[in-house]
């Protein structure tokens, strides 16, 4: 379903007259009527009632006005952060800084950026030189690459050691709730979703199953995945789950 077809649409639901929908769009009336018919053709539905005096919204257009309404303004304010980001006036920033900065002008300097940048979100992490310098190696190894199964064994001993033996799924089932509530507060911070991510592996190897057990059952979910038939994410809820069509694919 093309954007210009729900930016017709919602333009002739508002007007519901071709002739001054066709004038807001700037374009003639045949453009229009043909672009509503094709609409109404991929979505199976008749959206409008025409008549001599004019067109009213079927119980099917007044449902999709408001869906329409939701997408172009999810589609305008997805290019408008894509253009910010892209400028540098919107993202995450985290910043890491030696205590001595403090007094070298860093408070300084981050409130000039919040205040020519507000839409930039700054987090601060204190570390010495060489923590940064380690953190950094780090980094460039993980680039170059990122063994999961490597890193999966390495939290396994990790958790065990820091959280204790044993099942504790009650406790991380609480503990993922808690970091849901996080992400609906913060959804732009990429770490709170890493730590239910973190979380779902925790709980992975405590109900018995090896790191390699973990890698292969992410692969074959996702070919899975790929395999069921999906509703038209363009046509559902934003706000609601998108499940896959039942009996497309098992499990």
């Amino acid at each position: 379903m093309e954007l210009r077809l729900l930016h017709y649409f919602v333009t002739l639901a508002e007007e519901l007259h071709f002739g001054r929908a066709a004038q807001r769009l700037f374009i003639s009336q045949p453009p229009l009527s043909v672009a509503i018919r094709q609409l109404e053709d991929e979505l199976r539905a008749q959206l409008f009632e025409r008549s001599s005096k004019g067109v009213r919204l079927t119980a099917a257009g007044e449902h999709l006005l408001e869906r329409a309404r939701q997408l172009l303004a999810l589609s305008r304010q997805a290019a408008q952060e894509t253009q910010d980001v892209a400028q540098g006036t919107r993202g995450h920033l985290r910043l890491g800084f030696v205590g001595s900065s403090l007094y070298r002008g860093l408070p300084q300097a981050l409130a000039l950026l919040q205040q020519s940048h507000p839409q930039v979100r700054v987090d601060l992490l204190e570390a010495n030189n060489r923590y940064q310098q380690e953190a950094s190696e780090a980094r460039v190894a993980l680039k170059a690459r990122f063994d999961l199964v490597g890193h999966l064994a390495r939290q396994k001993a990790f958790s065990e050691r820091t959280f204790g033996p044993g099942a504790r799924t009650k406790g991380i089932v609480d503990h993922i709730r808690k970091e849901l509530r996080e992400i609906e507060d913060a959804p732009s911070d990429i770490m709170e979703w890493v730590d239910v991510i973190i979380l779902a592996f925790d709980g992975a190897w405590r109900a018995g199953w090896a790191p390699q057990d973990i890698v292969d059952a992410i692969a074959a979910k996702q070919a899975r995945n790929e395999k069921r038939r999906w509703p038209d994410w363009r046509t559902a809820d934003p706000d609601k789950a998108i499940e896959h069509v039942q009996g497309t694919v098992d499990g």
